[in-house]
């Protein structure tokens, strides 16, 4: 019964007129990067799932999905975090993300949370580039 809190999350923000879209990125120590596997991992009703080169935790109580990259990742030790909060008709999209690695790879990395990003703000526009 459990739903993908990702489909979840999406489908919440394409049904609402009106919303936005808020980013942050912040440098972190690799201890950080551990700590914070650990808490979300932990947390009452989270799942991992294997991604490839990232594990995707989905922790519905936050409504929130993050992005721990594994150490095969070029942007090792990289988190993102996807959640949403609703206040009355609106709805905003935060992507948080914490970097311990490469910068470089980093941001290539980051740029697809990005894309889809704008993607969502064309949605809630109702200006949407169907052209991928």
């Amino acid at each position: 019964m459990r739903v993908i809190l990702g489909l979840v999350l999406g489908l919440a923000l394409l049904t609402q007129a009106q919303g936005q879209v808020e980013v942050s990125v912040e440098d972190i120590p690799k201890e950080k990067w551990d700590s914070m596997w650990q808490e979300v991992t932990s947390a009452t009703g989270s799942a991992v799932i294997d991604e490839g080169t990232s594990y995707r935790v989905d922790v519905p109580d936050e409504m929130a999905v993050y992005f721990f990259t594994k150490p095969n990742h070029t942007a090792h030790p990289a988190v993102v975090k996807r959640s949403v909060a609703t206040e009355g008709q609106s709805i905003e999209l935060k992507t948080q993300a914490w970097v311990a690695g490469s910068k470089k790879e980093f941001e290539a990395w980051f740029e697809g949370f990005l894309h889809q990003d704008m993607e969502v703000r064309n949605e809630m526009d109702g200006s949407s580039d169907n052209s991928d």
